[in-house]
């Protein structure tokens, strides 16, 4: 039989069918995030608990006792209340909204395991594609899985302080994510923002990503137009068929942004040339015109000067495609120029992304506040370079995942990121514990059931996603099986460490 709970009971005397408040049955508890039920003529309307209290109405010596050391023990007078909000009730293959009448005094029922499966019950998906799972719903354990499909049409944000384990989250996803995709015959390309090292070591083992240092990016800062550099040379009309496919190959190989011609510049227009003689999708002609401007360029290319010392920011979606890439951050030490230059690169990405459908990305940047601040907020470089850094990322947040380009973030701040951001990303939330300022902007994202984060331990995280089975926030313990790098580089482990060495 299922459990009674408690009774439905409005103290207003006004019965929603929306939310209500429940009295709870005596010795019974419930948690917030937990999933209840009304019986309306045998349909299961389906209700979450938001909030979890004991009322008691004060009476006027109740200080002056306590004051005194005689706490005043009257259960009778204690209420316990659970604050709940609508989930809906299953009709057919969907969630529908519950609008009739709530009576009062209506008995409400503990939903028991079979009722979680019908509620985050993945067949209804089955045809959607990848699923990344993130852990178990809070109470029962039941798995809360991911749509691969929603996280990348929509991006996500991962919230959470110091030590409560977003970055593992993160990690998790991203991991899962690329093993899912593989596992369905897709290539993948990442591009990974790695501040503290905390990625590349894991990836690099898991993965088999690529590590580069990005103290060695290059920002060219505009430069020559590569296209038009490189048909004069060639001595080609801009009509022709070799023209055409050359500006095919500068537009896929490096986003179509201006920067410095250089040897490496050219054996990557070379390469793309050839990928598309020998490639399918091209017609006969085609592959004619661009293996002959292939060989041409190869021809030329020692007249070419070889590129500076280092990585040209724009060259990264040739070096990303097909690709795990992490940038390590953890040497740089001009970071105006490396904001600039990360600019320039998810500038070439997106541009990449545009002119060839071929072309996908996913870009991970773990503490986002410090790369795309809310004006006043902090940042690692000055205002110009970070002004151009956030205006990149908005533009990748607005309109990046319909057009191949999407974007998952983390921070301990989610007051300090630019809202845009956080707004666009909002469709797919993870939120860990947070407090404060950080915690109303969670809230303005989630709902009065975040208020629950507070007392979250490590690993614990409320999620609200698109890409979930259910409309509705969900308490989530998180399963992790890959863990970040340990960094352990406080003020008193380098004390220790320095104490060692000597």
């Amino acid at each position: 039989m299922p459990e009674v709970v408690g009774y439905v009971f409005e103290e207003s005397g006004y019965y929603r069918p929306d939310s209500f408040d429940v009295v709870l049955r005596e010795g019974v508890s419930v948690e917030p995030g937990e999933f209840l039920w009304i019986d309306v003529d045998g349909t299961r309307v389906y209700y979450q608990v938001v909030e979890v209290v004991v009322r008691r109405r004060p009476t006027a010596y109740d200080e002056i006792m306590l004051k005194t050391g005689r706490a005043v023990r009257d259960e009778e007078s204690d209420f316990p209340r659970a604050r709940v909000e609508q989930v809906g009730y299953v009709s057919g293959r969907r969630l529908d909204s519950y609008t009739g009448l709530v009576r009062p005094h209506q008995e409400i029922y503990r939903a028991g395991e079979e009722d979680l499966e019908v509620l985050l019950s993945w067949r209804r998906a089955e045809s959607a594609g990848p699923t990344v799972l993130l852990g178990g719903v809070r109470p029962g354990g039941l798995e809360l899985r991911l749509r691969a499909w929603d996280l990348m049409r929509r991006g996500l944000v991962v919230f959470g302080g110091v030590g409560s384990g977003k970055t593992t989250t993160l990690l998790n996803v991203v991991v899962r994510l690329i093993e899912a995709v593989r596992s369905a015959g897709g290539t993948p390309s990442a591009l990974v923002l790695d501040k503290d090292g905390e990625y590349g070591p894991v990836l690099s083992e898991r993965l088999g990503a690529e590590v580069l240092d990005a103290s060695s990016l290059i920002h060219e800062g505009g430069g020559e137009d590569v296209y038009s550099v490189l048909r004069s040379a060639l001595g080609l009309s801009g009509q022709s068929r070799e023209a055409k496919a050359l500006k095919a190959a500068v537009i896929s190989s490096l986003g179509g942004v201006q920067g410095a011609v250089t040897r490496q510049t050219v054996e990557a227009v070379i390469q793309r040339l050839e990928t598309l003689a020998a490639g399918g999708g091209q017609t006969g002609v085609q592959r004619e015109a661009a293996a002959s401007a292939a060989s041409q360029l190869r021809s030329i290319l020692d007249n070419f000067p070889e590129a500076r010392e280092g990585t040209p920011a724009s060259s990264i979606p040739s070096l990303v495609e097909g690709r795990i890439l992490v940038l390590d951050l953890t040497r740089v030490e001009d970071w105006d120029d490396t904001y600039l230059a990360l600019s320039e690169a998810l500038t070439a990405c997106y541009k990449r992304a545009l002119a060839d459908r071929s072309f996908g990305l996913l870009v991970v940047i773990d503490e986002a506040h410090l790369f795309a601040p809310e004006r006043g907020g902090v940042s690692l470089a000055e205002e110009q370079a970070t002004r151009e850094l956030r205006s990149t990322l908005k533009i990748i947040a607005t309109t990046g995942p319909r057009n191949g380009i999407t974007p998952f973030i983390s921070t301990q701040r989610p007051a300090l990121v630019d809202k845009t951001l956080t707004t666009q990303l909002g469709q797919n939330v993870i939120s860990h514990r947070v407090e404060d300022v950080d915690l109303d902007r969670v809230k303005e994202m989630i709902g009065s059931i975040a208020e629950a984060v507070r007392l979250f331990p490590e690993g614990r995280a409320i999620v609200k996603s698109t890409a979930a089975p259910l409309p509705r926030p969900v308490i989530v313990d998180v399963v992790a099986e890959t863990f970040p790098a340990s960094t352990g580089w406080t003020a008193l482990d380098r004390w220790v460490q320095g104490g060692s060495a000597g």
